[in-house]
């Protein structure tokens, strides 16, 4: 609850790395100066992007940027986000600066940056978020009925609300609203942030705290209270290549195009391996009436993270062995429910995923505000649950969606390495073999002359048929080395 009362949901949603702008790439390689910036744009258009899987794998939230409203930023330089407090956050923690309304912005004083500039080399590692008015330390809730109102930016000026910048390039994107308090979620540039614990809970249908001048605990006879709004933002596993627009569009511009198009997730070349995979799985879970969360299979104990789309080839000429079941990757391997499962009980425009709470409650706040916004129904209209790619796909208004957000499956060249056979016991045979008689056995795999009896045996062995006697025979010893060998 602590980093939710500071404006951070339990995700943590990436808004600085790869594409903030941050960093320079120079063949490749990044750099802190000289090359090309690398923005949401590379990504998005897959135009050399730089891979990395801590960023674009597909599973991990990246907020999309684009050209969106430019809003002041500030930084709290506690690790972790928990540890901070109301009066913790500057827009230069070294000169005790917060953000103030008609200041002009410079390098000097704004080292946070904005939600377009990245911060500050030294500040980078440190949690961010949008700036609101505030008088003193407090939340502004008094500034019309578009409270708590956030610092925009017009020309170099703080100013309050979205300012003249509306079309800065690689901003962060975040869902809004005509008005503070409304529920209607928009796309477009035009409005203020939507404030998105008006509603109470998450997505998820976890507990926000209530919205407050100040930070508070819960008590017996109330609720927390967190002094920042927590904000939407649209994510890339919800729209992959889409921009947003200048006009309002109440559904998300999610677009025709699924991942493996993008740069989301790193691309994979033909690859050829010796090796043993020694792994655990998921568990499969029945779900009733023939439908269920298959764990993927013995081909999914590799497991790639890459994209593969396009027939391009995984050799791998070894083994495969299945201990048993993941230790730390738990989590149902196919996330949102199978729409024919007896569990789907909401319409197929509101997938559900396995970890969210029912569609159907109504959410209210606990101590609504005066006057009291309206009651609003499933999650206040956050973006549905599934994944922009072509895994376990269904099709949602015409669109050809995914309930799967890993890789992209190879084609599966596999087989097994014959030198294998010749492998002493090692972590894995000696669970069925028997210790050898000597302490250092000599059944080491080695490498046999072309001319071996073995090898002749093996590859140059056929058989042909006896018309005679309709049987078969081998071939002579001599007529082998004549055929293989001349």
């Amino acid at each position: 609850m602590p980093r939710k009362q500071q404006g951070f949901y339990s995700n943590n949603f990436v808004t600085n790395g790869l594409s903030s702008g941050a960093f320079k790439a120079t063949s490749g390689t990044l750099v802190n100066t000289g090359g090309t910036a690398v923005t949401d744009a590379n990504y998005a258009n897959n135009s050399d992007p730089v891979n990395s899987s801590y960023f674009n794998n597909f599973v991990t939230p990246v907020q999309r940027r684009g050209a969106f409203p430019e809003y002041v930023m500030e930084v709290c330089n506690k690790i972790p986000v928990s540890a901070c407090k109301d009066a913790d956050w500057y827009v230069n923690p070294a000169g005790n600066a917060k953000a103030t309304v008609g200041e002009n912005i410079t390098t000097n004083n704004y080292l946070a940056g904005t939600t377009a500039i990245p911060p500050a080399p030294e500040l980078q590692r440190f949690p961010r978020r949008v700036a609101f008015f505030r008088t003193g330390v407090a939340l502004d809730l008094t500034n019309g009925p578009n409270s708590p109102v956030p610092l925009g930016i017009s020309g170099t000026t703080v100013t309050n609300g979205p300012g003249t910048n509306l079309t800065t390039a690689n901003s962060l994107w975040l869902a809004t609203t005509a008005t503070a308090g409304a529920t209607a979620v928009t796309y477009g540039s035009e409005n203020f942030p939507y404030v998105f614990n008006q509603v109470r809970k998450d997505g998820s249908g976890a507990e926000l705290p209530e919205l407050a001048a100040a930070s508070a605990p819960a008590t017996v006879t109330t609720i927390a209270k967190g002094s920042q709004p927590l904000l939407m933002p649209v994510l890339q596993i919800q729209t992959v290549t889409e921009a947003p627009a200048a006009a309002s569009s109440t559904s998300l511009p999610g677009g025709s195009d699924v991942v493996a198009a993008t740069g989301w997730i790193p691309r994979a070349v033909r690859t050829t391996s010796n090796m043993v995979v020694g792994s655990n799985d998921t568990p499969s879970r029945a779900l009733g009436s023939g439908v269920g969360d298959s764990n993927g299979g013995v081909q999914n104990l590799t497991r790639f993270l890459e994209s593969w789309s396009g027939n391009i080839g995984s050799v791998i000429q070894g083994s495969f062995i299945q201990f048993n079941r993941s230790a730390y990757s738990t989590a149902p391997y196919i996330p949102i429910l199978n729409p024919d499962s007896p569990q789907q009980t909401a319409p197929l425009t509101k997938l559900r995923s396995l970890f969210e709470s029912p569609p159907t409650e109504a959410l209210t706040p606990l101590n609504p505000p005066t006057p009291a916004p309206v009651s609003v129904t499933y999650n206040g209209g956050a973006p549905l649950p599934y994944y922009r790619t072509s895994n376990a796909s269904v099709t949602i208004g015409g669109t050809e969606v995914g309930r799967l957000p890993f890789f992209l499956p190879p084609l599966r060249d596999w087989g097994f390495d014959v030198g294998l056979l010749s492998q002493p016991p090692d972590l894995f045979t000696r669970k069925f073999t028997t210790p050898p008689s000597t302490p250092t056995p000599a059944e080491y795999f080695r490498e046999v002359p072309r001319n071996d009896e073995w090898v002749k045996t093996l590859m140059c062995g056929v058989l042909e048929a006896n018309t005679a006697t309709n049987a078969t025979e081998t071939l002579t010893t001599a007529e082998r080395t004549a055929n293989c060998f001349p």
